[in-house]
């Protein structure tokens, strides 16, 4: 059985997205009745899992950045843990920015 990674888990999402923001109403649709509209499909899906992971990838180390000070914080005992508390707090806030 082959393990399905990440970048394709991602790729699936999107695709669902893509599946689902099919407007049959208005003929705002595509269709995979040729192999040349089925490859940009999968292709565009396979890119945007590219750059959820390339995000993913941009957030983790900035994650451990903000685990790494939140440890010396807690670990310095000239900050007090109610100080080293709304430090943290601020830290991650940031962290969606």
């Amino acid at each position: 059985m082959e393990i399905i990674c990440l970048r394709d888990q991602f790729a699936m999402a999107a695709l669902q997205g893509e599946i689902a923001s099919q407007n049959f109403e208005t003929g705002d649709y595509w269709t995979l009745d040729d192999a040349l509209n089925r490859a940009q499909v999968a292709e565009r899906c396979y890119l945007l899992a590219d750059a959820m992971l390339s995000a993913r990838d941009k957030n983790s180390g900035r994650l451990k950045a903000i685990k790494s000070a939140a440890k010396n914080m807690v670990n310095n005992p000239q900050v007090s843990a109610l100080k080293s508390g709304e430090l943290i707090l601020g830290i991650i806030k940031s962290y969606g920015e």
